[in-house]
């Protein structure tokens, strides 16, 4: 069966025939399909078409006059192609990248047949039996009766009769194709009673614009998009372009004014689907010019438009257990001694609730025996510390790449040569600047009582996959309390996989120049 656009096609040849013979070497089509790579009109060998002829696509262009409200249609050419393949109704074009604009569905296609010699008809071709024919269906019927009533008519007359058929048929199946015929009959009467004017004037420059808009975005995201425009008295309406990438038109979105120099418009959520979407920004100009602002036909503003994602807790690693042991010695040369070991094991549980990143509890044992430098030097006589102690900590999240751990220590223990127990509390605080996964620095002092102090700064570098470095500078008055010494210490470890990981750590310590030593210290940590 015609299909309706063919049938109009066909009928608006048969008209120009009887108007104006001039006009008899055009048919007319349009673009039934877009594809990547071709595209499909609805004319073939039935009107005159051959392999390899060459077409004119126009653009059907509606615009509102703002100052008088009168509707506007006109058609601007976009280019020619040459068909790849005609058949008895459609051709096909592959090659269209010439173009002004990217060819779209229901853009109208015409072909000159005045030059084209028509193949010779073979006279001894059987005629074909009426009763062979396609039986037309009503519809087609009642169409083809309005159709002969216009033929030789004016085109008032034929508008008069078209809109007379509408309002017969309204549910007609080519209500479509007939509506498209009488905006092309009012735009050729509008034509034809223009006065024959030559443009002198120099085509009026483009406007200053300016478009701004996401280039992603989330579906439950606002998709506000604006342009702004400085000769405001030149506009006559600023519209969008929109499709969703790999749709083969686009839908025209008109934009709001807000303010003097701005049109913006909320893009509704039909377009804010997971993949994405293909922009283009014009300005219509009083001159009925449409200028692009933003993107092309060829080369489109593209918009990522994403699913949001999924907040989900990760409960894996959120557990660790380590032990460290270290032995601290400030004076090497001596048997007077100057030295401490100390031994710690804890369990911190990583808890991300609101500022609170992570709870550590934990048990220790110190040791130490040491005095001032200059006793140590005169007589040899030292101090002995023995205490077993617990503590907690809890690291509060000031930002995602700083913490603040706070510390509590509780002991008891031998705290003098009289072997008498005592019961010593202490404190500190850790701040933590950088991922505490990844590469960060700490700084921390802690405090015991009837021990002494301890201040540092900490790097760790986690740069080398499974093989964490650290470099650290401490201050401290450790064993007894009394002068302060400095050490220098490196580490390097191991990573087994996700569960289990090994470091050990060297240092030189010193109070002075010739009061040194060394140290050693060795760590495990279990993850789950």
């Amino acid at each position: 069966m015609t299909t309706p656009l063919k049938l109009i096609a066909s009928m608006m040849l048969i008209a120009f025939v009887g108007l104006s013979p001039g006009l008899a070497s055009a048919v007319e089509g349009v673009v039934v399909q877009v594809q990547a790579s071709e595209v499909i009109i609805d004319l073939g060998r039935t009107d005159g078409l051959a392999d390899h002829a060459v077409v004119e696509l126009f653009r059907r262009v509606e615009v509102k006059h703002p100052g008088t409200g009168k509707v506007i249609v006109d058609r601007f050419p976009i280019g020619t192609v040459t068909l790849s393949q005609v058949g008895e109704l459609l051709s096909i074009a592959t090659a269209f990248n010439g173009l002004e604009r990217a060819p779209a569905l229901g853009d109208f296609v015409v072909f000159d047949v005045s030059s084209f010699v028509p193949a010779k008809v073979d006279e001894e071709a059987p005629l074909l039996n009426p009763q062979e024919c396609e039986e037309t269906d009503p519809a087609t019927g009642e169409l083809e009766t309005a159709f002969a009533e216009t033929l030789g008519k004016t085109y008032d007359e034929r508008i008069l009769a078209w809109r007379s058929y509408l309002s017969n048929n309204p549910y007609s199946p080519y209500t479509s194709a007939v509506y498209s015929e009488i905006d092309w009959l009012q735009a050729q009467n509008e034509a034809e009673r223009q006065p024959n004017i030559v443009e002198t004037e120099e085509p009026s420059p483009e406007l200053t614009a300016r478009f701004s808009g996401p280039s992603a975005l989330g579906v439950n995201e606002p998709f506000t998009v604006n342009v702004s425009v400085l000769q405001t008295e030149r506009v006559a309406q600023v519209r969008l372009l929109i499709r969703h990438t790999g749709e083969p038109a686009f839908t025209t979105l008109p934009m709001s004014r807000e303010g003097d120099f701005n049109w913006q418009l909320q893009i509704d959520q039909e377009w804010k689907q997971a993949g994405s979407v293909e922009l283009i920004a014009e300005v219509v100009r009083m001159d009925g010019v449409a200028q692009a602002v933003a993107g092309r036909f060829s080369q489109p503003l593209v918009v990522t438009v994403t699913e949001p994602k999924l907040d989900v807790v990760d409960e894996t690693n959120r557990t660790q257990a380590s032990v460290a042991f270290e032995v601290v010695d400030f004076w090497l040369s001596s048997a007077a001694k100057d030295a401490y070991l100390r031994f710690e094991a804890d369990v911190a549980y990583l808890v991300d609730f609101k500022s609170l990143h992570k709870f550590t509890i934990g048990v220790g044992v110190f040791e130490g025996t040491g005095g001032t430098v200059k006793t140590l030097e005169d007589t040899g006589d030292t101090i002995t510390r023995s205490i077993n102690y617990g503590s907690g900590e809890v690291e509060l999240e000031l930002h995602e790449y700083v913490g603040l751990g706070l510390r509590l220590s509780l002991g008891n223990g031998h705290l003098d040569d009289q072997d008498r127990g005592q019961t010593t509390v202490g404190g500190g605080a850790i701040l933590r600047i950088g991922d505490d996964e990844g590469t960060h620095l700490n700084a921390g002092i802690t405090a015991m009582e009837s021990v002494g102090n301890e201040g540092w700064i900490e790097l760790v570098l986690n740069e080398i996959e499974r093989i964490p470095i650290t470099a650290a500078v401490v201050a401290t008055n450790l064993p007894v309390g009394e002068d302060i010494g400095v050490s220098l210490n490196a580490g390097i470890g191991y990573r087994f996989g996700e569960l289990l990981s090994v470091s050990v750590t060297t240092g030189w310590n010193a109070r002075t120049i010739n009061h040194w030593g060394l140290s050693l210290g060795t760590a495990a940590v279990l993850t789950w």
